[in-house]
């Protein structure tokens, strides 16, 4: 009930790809950013969602066809990654990532959770984080893009958007999907 239009909260994102990595960038435009100031603390925050499984025969990620009826897939046993990527306070505390996943990450896929980067600025309207997520943290071996074939990955982008640290309760999501 408190938003007030895109000026408090609403962002654009881009991204790319490369060998090893995906890299988004994500201008957050907020009139009241939030930072975090101890570790309990609530902060303004992107949280961006991937689900690598492949989807069923006829397209669909999230619903299953049978019979003619459909039911919602609502729950998954592996394949969903969550970053929750935090900007820092601008001044002392650099960006950091939380990750989380319902998948048990090999050895080699927690060894590249450490190429994972983030950086972020403010600026006029808000902040601008920059990120790097390796392909090998997702459980691909190598670029998936590459093999010549469509590979078709289920992603949102979620900002969550807090204008009063006292009263983590009043916070906006805006997401892509």
């Amino acid at each position: 009930w408190d938003w007030k239009g895109a000026v408090d909260a609403s962002f654009k994102v881009s991204s790319a790809y490369d060998e090893q990595n995906l890299f988004f960038t994500v201008k957050v435009f907020d009139d009241n950013v939030v930072v975090r100031e101890c570790d309990t603390c609530i902060a303004d925050n992107i949280d961006i969602w991937f689900d690598v499984n492949i989807p069923v025969e006829n397209g669909d990620r999230f619903m299953i066809r049978e019979d003619n009826k459909i039911s919602f897939r609502n729950i998954s046993d592996k394949g969903m990654y969550r970053f929750s990527f935090y900007p820092g306070d601008f001044v002392n505390e650099q960006a950091y990532v939380k990750i989380g996943t319902n998948d048990n990450l090999n050895s080699f896929q927690r060894i590249e959770t450490r190429n994972i980067k983030a950086v972020a600025n403010l600026h006029s309207d808000g902040y601008i984080i920059k990120f790097k997520i390796p392909f090998a943290v997702l459980g691909y071996p190598s670029n998936p893009v590459q093999r010549n074939e469509v590979l078709e990955m289920g992603c949102t982008v979620i900002v969550n958007d807090y204008d009063n640290k006292f009263r983590p309760e009043e916070k906006s999501e805006i997401a892509t999907s």
